[in-house]
């Protein structure tokens, strides 16, 4: 890599000796991970990629969005990990992008710090934290002093995209002490929302700026609807629905709802369990719910015109595509200084 003189005449001489001897050893590490790692499919709207993040899936993954003849609505990212730099330039350009991330199925590692970045994100699957992983091959034949520059490098490249995405302090050190053999695991949708939340705070602000909060009143009954509409069939209440809610309140009821249904849910399930009682609740419900559905739909509206921009931006300008157009290494050393 080459030295970012503006970044590095601000760096301490010895520090910056440090960085330099752990980027050589980090990238020696990394250098025996063959390519082609992710695969790109497309499910409807929907952008898939799974495999391993090996080196060069970044600018695969620029290229791979660059053939939609319009934005995708969704990235769909199923991977155990891989490369740590290939992950944060794919993280950083998820971001820009403005497009929701989705998991269903595993998260891990690399894959994370991609979940992590992006604006609006939401996880029913596994979401698995640890520190960067090192190959074994080449760092067990390090000494110690070798060893712990390297380490010290990447978890430093590792902390500081991590706070430029403005992850919390909590998550952060999480990855940070969680050794590389061992996952810390957050499954379905609640807990993957406590933990993480499924916007950044910057997002937050911007859609109350735009189109109001949520209120306790209209989410109660939005998310009451939607436990309805997950237990019944084609919303039509059914003998045996009430023990099935009460048997499965906290479990199949409660996947699909968002993050800010956490705070609502006695409420909402004191409202299921009245509608279980009475059908005449739900036109009630539908009423009370309409101002979060006139949100949902303001906050579609300001969202469709910031993706179709960069879309728009990166399909048709070739000087925008060739700031991306750079090996990940490259452009985490342009962003970040390493």
């Amino acid at each position: 890599m080459k030295d970012d003189n503006t970044i590095l005449a601000h760096m301490n001489s010895r520090f910056i000796a440090k960085m330099a001897c752990g980027a050589a050893i980090v990238a020696a590490s990394l250098a025996s991970t063959t390519a082609l790692g992710l695969s790109f499919e497309r499910l409807g709207g929907t952008m898939v990629a799974h495999g391993e993040i090996k080196p060069g899936d970044y600018q695969r993954f620029v290229d791979a969005y660059r053939e939609w003849d319009a934005p995708p609505r969704i990235y769909a990212f199923d991977s155990a990990g891989g490369s740590v730099y290939e992950a944060i330039a794919i993280a950083n350009f998820v971001r820009l992008s403005r497009i929701p991330v989705w998991v269903t199925g595993k998260c891990y590692s690399s894959c994370a710090l991609i979940y992590l970045s992006a604006a609006t994100r939401q996880a029913s699957g596994e979401i698995g934290l640890h520190r960067a992983y090192y190959n074994p091959e080449y760092y067990s034949q390090l000494t110690s002093l070798d060893a712990q520059q390297g380490f010290e490098y990447l978890q430093t490249v590792t902390e500081v995209f991590l706070r430029d995405m403005r992850v919390s302090t909590d998550v952060i050190e999480l990855i940070q002490s969680t050794p590389s053999n061992e996952v810390a695991v957050f499954q379905g949708r609640p807990e993957t929302s406590e933990m993480f939340g499924e916007e950044s705070p910057y997002m937050e602000e911007w859609y109350i700026s735009k189109c109001g909060g949520i209120e306790r009143e209209a989410a109660a009954a939005w998310c009451a609807k939607t436990v309805i509409e997950t237990i019944q069939v084609n919303s039509a209440l059914v003998d045996g629905w009430r023990e099935r809610f009460n048997q499965d309140r906290v479990g199949m009821a409660t996947d699909n709802l968002p993050g800010f249904c956490n705070a609502v849910l006695s409420d909402s399930f004191e409202l299921v369990r009245l509608a279980t009682e009475n059908q005449d609740v739900l036109p009630m419900l539908e009423r009370r719910a309409q101002p979060l559905e006139e949100r949902f739909q303001c906050v579609s509206d300001a969202e469709d015109e910031e993706v179709w921009a960069f879309f728009n931006t990166i399909t048709q300008s070739e000087e925008a595509y060739d700031l991306f157009n750079v090996p990940a290494p490259e452009f985490v050393m342009r962003k970040y200084g390493f």
